[in-house]
């Protein structure tokens, strides 16, 4: 896990200074919508920005993704809500930007055009325990939850697709409510 962070860290870094050449329009009108989404997420919910990715081909945009850490432990229920809810806001951003459009690969764009993965960490900033969830994600659609359980394993202990997650969710919201 930490020769994981400290590659993850090292190549943000080599990404974000090794910039010498124009960045195209997509890519201003791209980090405009990462900015948004990024300041209001840590307002909203205390997500610690960590990194960024995107994919397609030339002047086509398939797929943005956005990377947290988050300095507090969370069970399933909780991840979900946090995934889904910083899923929705990135693609709030996405597709409400008219300048981005003709750029991706398909408007609108949907939970499989987008990832966003939170890395959890105990509130000083140390790894979880074992058994704890380290790692939740909502990638190509779907959404996992995995826990520290050895030293440098990962374990996914559960996943769903993200429509099963949005229903999970507003399942609960709806139990909460008549509560």
């Amino acid at each position: 896990m930490k020769y994981f962070l400290i590659f993850s860290i090292f190549c943000f870094l080599c990404s974000c200074s090794s910039r010498h050449i124009p960045i195209s329009k997509e890519e201003k009108i791209t980090a405009k919508i990462r900015e948004r989404v990024i300041q209001k997420l840590r307002k909203e919910t205390g997500l610690v920005p960590f990194g960024f990715g995107c994919g397609g081909g030339k002047n086509e945009i398939k797929f943005l993704e956005l990377t947290f850490q988050y300095y507090q432990p969370l069970d399933i229920e909780e991840g979900r809500k946090l995934l889904i809810q910083a899923t929705e806001e990135f693609l709030h951003e996405i597709n409400s930007n008219e300048k981005v459009r003709p750029y991706l690969q398909n408007y609108p764009f949907e939970p499989k055009n987008v990832s966003i993965l939170i890395l959890l960490q105990k509130p000083d900033g140390r790894e979880v325990d074992q058994g704890e969830l380290t790692l939740i994600g909502a990638k190509e659609g779907s959404v996992e939850y995995e826990i520290y359980e050895a030293p440098h394993r990962l374990t996914t202990v559960h996943k769903e697709t993200y429509e099963e997650a949005l229903q999970a969710l507003q399942n609960q919201e709806s139990v909460q409510q008549t509560s």
